[in-house]
């Protein structure tokens, strides 16, 4: 099974090269696509797999929540999916089948990152690997700014000046990242959702 994964951003495809050999084996394998205009080039992608074998392929679509309404932002996602011609699980065919599916990371990137201090701590040892258990990061989803926490963390632990690596900080925490124990609940539903599309060839609701 081919999982070929749209993004939004190069700082997605640098966390998600690290995890994904994580959870996908071969003979499973998977590639990762930054679409500059995300939003306005998404359909036009999409329409690019409509003529291959379904049965070879399956699609995941991430794109930041960035503070809009979860649910608007989902129909969005769903609505150029089915523009495009193809079937997601939230809306499958006729027969119950699908080839794609729509995630978002709440609030962004980030959020995913701050799901694992374990991780935060392994690459930047002076962020304390117990600000995980704190109230306002237990829930990484709903930290508000998380970029900017983030950037906030590893400049007061003198790694960073005012300008955020946000490629960098991603691949090199990501490498450290058990995708299993991730806090962040919208990464869980990522994983569970990746999970599904590799465990048949003929996924159904």
């Amino acid at each position: 099974m081919k999982i070929d994964i749209l993004v939004e951003e190069p700082s997605m495809k640098g966390f998600l090269e690290p995890v994904l050999p994580k959870i996908i084996f071969p003979p499973d394998t998977w590639s990762i696509h930054v679409l500059s205009c995300f939003k306005t080039k998404l359909e036009k992608r999409l329409r690019g797999f409509t003529h291959l074998d379904p049965g070879k392929y399956r699609i995941i679509i991430i794109s930041d929540l960035d503070r809009k309404d979860c649910r608007e932002m989902k129909h969005y996602l769903e609505d150029i999916v089915h523009r495009a011609g193809l079937h997601t699980k939230t809306n499958p065919d006729m027969d119950g089948s699908y080839s794609v599916i729509t995630r978002l990371a709440i609030q962004e990137l980030e959020s995913w990152i701050l799901g694992d201090f374990h991780a935060i701590h392994a690459v930047y040892s002076r962020v304390p690997e117990t600000l995980g258990t704190h109230s306002k990061y237990k829930t990484p989803d709903n930290v508000g700014n998380t970029w900017e926490s983030l950037h906030a963390l590893l400049k007061k632990g003198g790694y960073c000046g005012d300008i955020y690596p946000k490629i960098e900080v991603a691949r090199k925490v990501a490498s450290h990242i058990d995708p299993h124990m991730n806090q962040s609940q919208s990464f869980q539903i990522f994983l569970q959702g990746l999970n599904t599309l590799l465990s048949s060839s003929s996924p159904s609701t």
